[in-house]
This record gives structure tokens, sequence and C-alpha cells, in this order.
């Protein structure tokens, strides 16, 4: 929808670039016809040449829910690791017009640290306020 990701990505590439695409047209070789968003209502109509970052609107398909099993089941799936987590080997694949450096690379852990907090607004908010200094 416009981010920075959309941004950051098609400078890197050096591709074109369409934010808040409502509809994906024509698609030939060289170019891509899409219509984007202006803001009240308005829609331009755009022929982008290919290839070409583009952020799609959150409301161009309508969602679709999957069933429970399904979801039981894509959680217990392995996810197979592809390449290396040495971060010699990443940093050199990331573009320098990143401001930022990998300091360390690993899988995300698996222990949760969710907490319900309940009462009154002036008790959740110290309550938030507690753990957040605590964190920092």
């Amino acid at each position: 929808m416009g981010g920075e990701v959309g941004v950051y990505l098609s400078h890197a590439l050096d591709m074109s670039l369409a934010y808040a695409v409502t509809e994906i047209g024509k698609i030939t070789d060289t170019h891509v016809h899409i219509k984007k968003e202006l803001g009240g209502g308005r829609i331009a109509h755009v022929i982008l040449t290919l290839p070409a970052v583009l952020c799609i609107q959150s409301g161009i398909l309508p969602l679709r829910y999957i069933s429970t099993g399904r979801l039981r089941k894509a959680r217990q799936t392995p996810i197979p690791l592809g390449g290396s987590l040495d971060p010699e080997d990443t940093q050199q694949g990331i573009s320098p017009i990143m401001a930022y450096d990998i300091t360390d690379i690993a899988l995300p852990s698996r222990e949760t640290r969710a907490e319900m907090i309940a009462g009154e607004r002036s008790e959740m908010a110290t309550k938030l306020l507690e753990i957040i200094r605590k964190i920092i």
C-alpha cells in the first residue's frame, strides 16, 4: 500500500513502481496495464515498463478463510532451510541503500510471552508502562 518496502525494493532493483494498485489488466512481454487509487475515489490508468514492483491495495481480492484443519496442518509442516544463516553471505546480497548493518541472524524462537492486561484504562496503562520499562 505504498509503504517503504515497495519503494526500497523498486529502487534497489531499479524497477518501475506503482502503489495502491487496485487492478492488474493486460500484461505483455514489456508492459503491464494497471489501475491505481489516487485517493478520494479517483482512479488512474497506468502503463508500467516490466519488470516492475506493484504494491497491491489490500482489497483487490476477496478474503479467503482457511479451514482449521488446513491451518493446523500448515503449522505442523516443517519449513526447509535454504541457504546459509552466515551473516557474511547474507550481507553480500543486500543493497547498499539500506541504512543498517546485519549484526546477527537467527531462527525465531518458539516461546510465547503474551499477557492479557485487564482492568480500568489507567490500571492497564500503568501495567503496560511497567512491562515496557522492564524490556528497555
